[in-house]
């Protein structure tokens, strides 16, 4: 690789290696070399909107050790480039991310700048939730646009919400929002002007997404668990949905909870690999 020197040698390179890989994209960017530009400038903790002029930058060894390893890691396992880079922008702002939320994608953005218009017709709000927040970027973004609000993020998951703390203290909101943890509306207390709330699911389309990308290394088999009763004791299934992953006929990772497809798809990696 010693070939490849500069910014754009690398954005040019892995551009190229995503044009001739089957992947998806859909988070951020749409074309291999929009991905390409998103991974090395993420990666190397530049701007997306960085100068070309600095396109002839030399790497040095360390940072061509990380983007190889970033950019096979991107086509062989699969691995969304937020989540190799730890930095995605929603809504005109950038956030942290990694594994343990999903990327925000939800045009519920839209609404929050609209001002929830045109189903909220009532003055400014004094309090928001954002429910089942994850990394809390709607949260944040309902605070930037009303800032008069009393804004509270709530979640399930310790997981997801300590990455919204990190979001939280990125834009130094640390000690302005407050952060709730529990199950739904349980996890809060008082009346709020607006509710967010973009929960995880998951599409069928996107376990066959799975089962198609699999295909000869995986058998994906979906069961409703109202028609076999007795599957949820047999197994130990306390929650919905459950993602159970089988080899040689014993069962080798579990994950509870609606994931999002790259969190699909890394989890089902790492648990055949």
């Amino acid at each position: 690789m010693q070939h490849l020197s500069t910014l754009l040698d690398w954005i040019r390179y892995a551009a190229s290696r995503l044009a001739c890989a089957d992947i998806a994209y859909g988070h951020g960017t749409d074309a291999p070399l929009d991905e390409a530009a998103a991974l090395v400038l993420g990666l190397l903790n530049l701007p997306y909107d960085l100068s070309p002029a600095y396109f002839p930058a030399r790497l040095t060894a360390d940072e061509i050790v990380a983007l190889q390893t970033a950019l096979d890691r991107r086509i062989n396992d699969r691995i969304p480039v937020p989540y190799l880079t730890h930095r995605t922008l929603y809504g005109g702002y950038e956030f942290y991310v990694d594994e343990r939320v999903l990327i925000p994608r939800s045009p519920i953005v839209e609404l929050i700048e609209r001002g929830l218009g045109p189903w909220w017709q009532g003055d400014a709000p004094e309090t928001i939730l954002d429910l089942c927040c994850g990394s809390g970027c709607l949260g944040i973004l309902a605070q930037l646009q009303q800032p008069q609000a009393e804004v509270v993020l709530a979640d399930l998951d310790p997981d997801a919400l300590d990455v919204a703390r990190i979001n939280l203290a990125r834009f130094r909101m640390a000690d302005s929002v407050a952060i709730c943890q529990g199950d739904g509306l349980a996890a809060v207390s008082g009346q709020f002007d607006w509710i967010i709330c973009n929960p995880p699911y998951v599409e069928a389309a996107e376990m066959d997404d799975i089962a198609a990308e699999f295909q000869g290394r995986l058998k994906v088999v979906k069961i409703n668990i109202d028609e076999n009763e007795a599957t949820p004791a047999k197994f130990g299934v306390r929650g919905i949905p459950t993602l159970m992953v089988f080899k040689n006929g014993k069962n080798v990772a579990t994950k509870v909870g609606a994931l999002a497809k790259g969190q699909l798809t890394a989890f089902v990696e790492a648990s055949i690999a």
